[in-house]
């Protein structure tokens, strides 16, 4: 599930995607938009990863980090950011806390994800 809110800056992000060249990004993007489904943000659960949220998760098996999602605008915390338009922040965005998913990093390398835990924006 995502917001119409994230929804939207996901197809922006696709837009800017294409026109820059990345088709393996835009591709990805345009795929999460297929199998969204779609509901006004007050109807997502509080443990559903949207574009400002702050999430704990842990790649392939390594120990959890935290990271602020965000679309255009960097967090406060420049060192614990992770934007949205990008292979991982589009795999995250509409997971819940307890799943997991496979991605593939910039280089194309299969990877997986864990979400443990999402609180719903970012401080």
């Amino acid at each position: 599930m995502v917001s119409r809110y994230d929804y939207w800056q996901l197809n922006e992000h696709r837009r800017r995607s294409e026109e820059l060249g990345g088709t393996l990004l835009a591709r990805l993007i345009r795929a999460k938009m297929l199998a969204a489904a779609v509901v006004d943000s007050d109807q997502l659960s509080t443990d559903v990863v949207t574009g400002s949220a702050r999430i704990t998760f842990a790649l392939d098996r390594q120990p959890a980090e935290t990271r602020v999602l965000y679309h255009w605008s960097y967090p406060d915390d420049a060192h614990r950011r992770l934007r949205v338009g990008s292979p991982l922040g589009v795999t995250l965005i509409g997971m819940s806390a307890g799943q997991s998913s496979g991605w593939l990093d910039g280089s194309g390398t299969p990877r997986s994800v864990h979400v443990l835990s999402v609180a719903p924006s970012a401080p």
